[in-house]
């Protein structure tokens, strides 16, 4: 979804957000899915992320099961780089 407007992607698509808009992605398929995003110049991106992330240990290549998002600390860490979440019911239409 970019800014109110559903996009169906598959394998190979290619999605362009502008700057400010507001996005969200959904896995639809009966399988997990996997997609690349490439953030430029991303040093909004890079701090957001790298501070809710964790790293693997050297040498791990499995990624490890998913666990319960700290909603709060994630929040905190968005507002501190600059970015904003907006509610589902939020959203433009």
């Amino acid at each position: 979804m970019v800014d109110g407007k559903e996009i169906l992607a598959g394998p190979g698509d290619h999605v362009a957000i502008p700057d400010g808009a507001v996005h969200a992605f959904q896995a639809v398929g009966d399988r997990p899915a996997r997609l690349l995003i490439f953030n430029a110049p991303g040093h909004m991106h890079d701090r957001f992320f790298t501070g809710i992330g964790q790293p693997l240990a050297e040498g791990q290549t499995e990624l490890p099961e998913p666990g319960e998002p700290d909603i709060q600390s994630v929040l905190s860490i968005a507002e501190s780089v600059g970015m904003t979440f907006v509610a589902p019911d939020e959203a433009p239409a």
